[in-house]
């Protein structure tokens, strides 16, 4: 697949969903796909990765899975990001968390470190600057994932407990990203992390 063409889907996925969500009848239609918008994502994202290497698909499976059961455990004990609940939005759940939340976790870490990787070879200032602009995105995301019902936080606060831990395992995550990144690249993860902030700064302003 052509780049531009990635691009042009990418886009085609976040204006429609944009548009949907804020200007028609057909928001929880539109809601309702989001782990659809998830999959494809992430498949266009991997699809460009160059020089793959055992090493790496283990490392994306690992943070997949780790992803998923520190949501688990953060959902089910409020000890990790603080008290808070899955709405239906991101789809099926098991141990009242999406399935789909690790491939979010390793979808974003995955493309923020790869979009930075352009510009730092240095692996512990590539995971922390990474970790930094994720906590940023989390910030405009938490308050439409509350709108829309993706969760919900206890008496609707987003604790700065929250950040903090979210902050730490995107640094844990992205240290590993980077570490077995060798020569590998990828030129579709810029794109990607751009839609993700314009689309969620979008629906943050006209929500």
């Amino acid at each position: 697949m052509k780049l531009k063409t990635a691009i042009i889907i990418l886009g085609l996925f976040h204006v429609s969903g944009i548009i949907a969500i804020l200007a028609t009848p057909f928001r929880e239609l539109f809601l309702s796909l989001t782990p659809l918008n998830l999959l494809i994502s992430a498949s266009l994202l991997f699809i460009f990765h160059t020089k793959l290497t055992k090493i790496q698909i283990i490392s994306f499976a690992v943070i997949a899975i780790l992803g998923y059961f520190v949501e688990v455990v953060g959902v089910n004990t409020g000890k990790i990001f603080g008290i808070y609940t899955y709405g239906p939005v991101l789809g099926w759940k098991l141990f009242e968390t999406p399935l789909m939340i690790g491939i979010n976790w390793i979808m974003l870490t995955y493309s923020i470190t790869y979009s930075w990787s352009n510009f730092i070879e240095n692996k512990w200032l590539l995971a922390i600057l990474s970790a930094i602009s994720l906590v940023l995105l989390d910030v405009i995301i938490e308050p439409v994932a509350v709108i829309y019902n993706f969760w919900r936080w206890e008496n609707e606060i987003i604790p700065i407990q929250n950040y903090v831990a979210w902050g730490i395992v995107s640094f844990l995550f992205c240290l590993i990203l980077a570490n077995f990144k060798k020569q590998s690249t990828n030129k579709f993860a810029p794109y990607l992390i751009i839609a993700q902030i314009l689309f969620f700064s979008i629906l943050l302003l006209f929500s």
